[in-house]
């Protein structure tokens, strides 16, 4: 199960990947931060998916652990991409910002979403649920912003 993370993540960085590199305008930057931006909001909401599998007790824990594991650090990888990127001008560093802190958000919904579940804590996936879809829903708008 573990070769099957590896490969995922592998493949998470190389579509993140295309979001690295320099960023001459700002529109270009405006298409990296859309990019990030809609991996980020897929993850929160593989999240919410998870989470409300979790709440009904339609998958074994350890699935469960793995999958959440996984979207972390896809997410993680997101993050970590987008945050070597420097915006061209002034113009785009309140995006920048935003991007950022829904990235941030993103990662601390998911992580506390995986400790939820390890611990077979349901309030704790419950929150982090409610977590993870107020911040997908900033992430669409971010998305549908930068279109």
């Amino acid at each position: 199960m573990r070769r099957t993370s590896s490969a995922v993540v592998a493949l998470s960085l190389l579509l993140v990947a295309g979001c690295a590199g320099p960023v001459r305008t700002d529109a270009g930057y405006r298409e990296k931060a859309n990019q990030s931006a809609l991996h980020l909001l897929s993850a929160a909401r593989t999240g919410v998916a998870l989470a409300d599998i979790a709440r009904k007790g339609d998958a074994f824990t350890p699935y469960l652990e793995t999958s959440v594991g996984d979207v972390e650090d896809d997410a993680l990888a997101v993050r970590s991409s987008f945050a070597t990127l420097q915006p061209p001008t002034p113009v785009s560093d309140p995006l920048r910002a935003r991007v950022d802190a829904l990235a941030e958000h993103t990662t601390h919904g998911l992580a506390h979403l995986r400790i939820g579940v390890r611990r077979g804590d349901m309030d704790a996936v419950a929150r982090a649920r409610a977590a993870l879809l107020l911040t997908g829903d900033r992430l669409d708008r971010v998305v549908e912003g930068t279109r």
